[in-house]
């Protein structure tokens, strides 16, 4: 046994997050403790005297040396909660933010105000740049009648998405199960016309302005650039799937997308003048920021 009890540990690791200027260090340790001690967070309060052993109390040392370098908490962990699901993550995704959360509510709700179309039978669903795969693999529990595919250009991200796919549905949730992933860049692989696309592609600028209000900054360089850089406005890799949209002919489908609230006016004038028929809504996160634009083809 170590010297230290839980609730010296937790102080010791508060105070040196503290000491880099981490905003949520008290919530960072407890997370960090609880993963080494394998506890939920009301045991770890329960036994705030407990005394850790060695090779616990080094591990957390190590934990909270890494994070003071703004490594993120879920890739020290390895998993990301995200619309109540834990997920597995690593380097080769994007942590999940709480904000893409409004994606999976305007999707559920334009389907359930849409039974005639989209509950009668099953209809056609793809995400694009799916990444950990969280935003199809929370859509497909919440929609057995969708056929969902995702994609993903990185192999490795993919790799991760299947992982997820047995683990969130303990390898027996057939809605999980029927969910297709395959590597693509944006839609160039993808052959069938869907009902729903569904995107969150990179959309931080060059002056990272457009950064997510719950992203650490100085974390960014443990995330893939890749699923992040959206070139000098953010807006590139956007203007590239709606050009492949319109190259495919596909009308009569709706688009979702993640935004920041800055490129609401630019990316709407863009889509307009590709399709001049369509129609451009969006939808505010929690803090009040327009996060989400569905587009009617």
């Amino acid at each position: 046994m170590s010297r230290e009890t839980v609730k010296q540990a937790l102080e010791y690791g508060s105070k040196e997050l503290r000491g880099v200027k981490i905003d949520s260090a008290r919530l960072d340790a407890e997370i960090l403790l609880c993963f080494v001690l394998g506890f939920s967070r009301e045991k770890l309060f329960l036994n705030n005297e407990l005394r850790i052993k060695n090779n616990e109390w080094k591990k957390f040392q190590g934990l909270i040396k890494r994070r003071k370098k703004h490594e993120p908490v879920a890739y020290l962990i390895g998993k990301k909660e995200f619309y109540g699901i834990d997920f597995k993550v690593n380097r080769d995704v994007l942590v999940p933010r709480p904000e893409t959360e409004t994606l999976i509510d305007e999707v559920l709700n334009f389907v359930k105000t849409n039974p005639k179309k989209l509950q009668a039978t099953s209809y056609k669903l793809t995400e694009i740049g799916t990444g950990s795969g969280c935003i199809a693999l929370t859509l497909a529990k919440y929609l057995p009648k969708a056929k969902i595919t995702a994609v993903d250009i990185s192999g490795k991200a993919l790799q991760v998405a299947r992982k997820n796919r047995v683990l969130v549905g303990n390898g027996r949730d057939r809605s999980l199960q029927n969910v297709k992933f395959f590597r693509s860049n944006l839609l160039s692989k993808v052959k069938t016309r869907p009902d729903i696309i569904v995107a969150n592609l990179p959309y931080l600028d060059n002056d990272i302005k457009t950064l997510l209000r719950s992203s650490d900054s100085k974390g960014l360089k443990f995330e893939p650039q890749i699923a992040l850089r959206g070139g000098p406005d953010g807006l590139d890799v956007y203007r590239r799937l709606f050009q492949q949209v319109r190259d495919k002919g596909w009308i009569d489908i709706v688009i979702f997308i993640e935004i920041d609230e800055a490129q609401t006016r630019p990316l709407k004038k863009y889509v307009l003048d590709l399709f001049p028929n369509a129609s451009v809504g969006t939808k505010k996160d929690l803090a009040g920021r327009d996060r989400v634009m569905a587009i009617k083809l």
